[in-house]
């Protein structure tokens, strides 16, 4: 809920420059709303929508309208969306998205369009570096953040037998590679798995042997 009220912020200091003269306030909110992953998606949207309405709907002097799309998990699908909130809905604003990999594949047509981005979840690295831009905000970590945390953890420890595991996906590979980052040494094992995967026994029983 703290990053909902971050999120909730960072969209109305925007107003005033995304929409000056517009009574209306139009908010394209993207989120994973299909599949195993959905759960997050479902809460990002869900609260977003309650900081709206305990606001009365209103962000200042504007009525607010909110444009929902589900990516699907599919950064295809996202980017057709995507580019729909943008040039049919014309959305003053973006914001949402949980999976970095949706948000690495919407990137590029939210800055080539000049739209401000409020990201409530996804903390992508690339996005923190080589590819910053002043119209994307997160209001909830960067990616690797946490990770460089316990690397160094684990290297205060002393921990020389170490197996990483994260999802095959951007934000999985930030993890490993801020743990990494702070650990110091490679790790004995590096292991990816499927992004959906919900079972991991078979991988841990074969880890710890």
């Amino acid at each position: 809920m703290k990053a909902m009220k971050g999120l909730i912020g960072a969209v109305a200091l925007a107003c005033a420059a995304a929409s000056a003269q517009a009574e209306t306030f139009k908010i394209g909110f993207m989120t994973t709303l299909t599949g195993p992953s959905a759960a997050l998606g479902q809460h990002l949207r869900d609260s977003f929508l309650l900081g709206i309405r305990e606001m009365n709907e209103k962000l200042g002097a504007f009525n607010v309208e909110v444009v929902i799309a589900d990516d699907e998990l599919k950064p295809d699908v996202a980017v057709t969306k995507i580019r729909a909130l943008i040039e049919r809905d014309r959305v003053d604003i973006l914001g949402g998205i949980v999976f970095s990999n949706v948000m690495m594949a919407v990137y590029k047509p939210v800055r080539d369009a000049d739209k401000i981005f409020v990201s409530g979840n996804a903390g992508p690295s690339p996005i923190a570096g080589a590819q910053c831009s002043e119209n994307f905000f997160s209001v909830s970590w960067q990616n690797d953040g946490a990770h460089e945390a316990m690397g160094q953890y684990a290297k205060n420890k002393g921990f020389n037998r170490v197996v990483v595991m994260a999802p095959n996906y951007q934000a999985g590979k930030d993890a490993v590679a801020g743990f990494k980052r702070f650990y110091g040494k490679e790790p004995l094992e590096e292991i990816y798995t499927q992004l959906n995967q919900l079972d991991f026994q078979a991988i841990l029983r074969a880890s710890l042997h």
